[in-house]
């Protein structure tokens, strides 16, 4: 009787551990993706200005 509550509660903490991870691992994607835009964006932004000097 008593083996069944703590399988579930372990089976409930493994769940809840796989999640934080997965959450984690997506938070940590999105900065990532958000940062490597930001810096696409300003080469880009680097390179316009530099061709509209040199074509001015």
């Amino acid at each position: 009787m008593q083996t069944t509550p703590t399988a579930s509660a372990k089976d409930m903490m493994n769940s809840m551990a796989i999640f934080t991870s997965f959450t984690q691992i997506s938070i940590l994607s999105i900065i990532f993706s958000t940062k490597f835009s930001l810096f696409s964006a300003l080469l880009f932004l680097v390179s316009a200005s530099l061709l509209l000097h040199t074509f001015k």
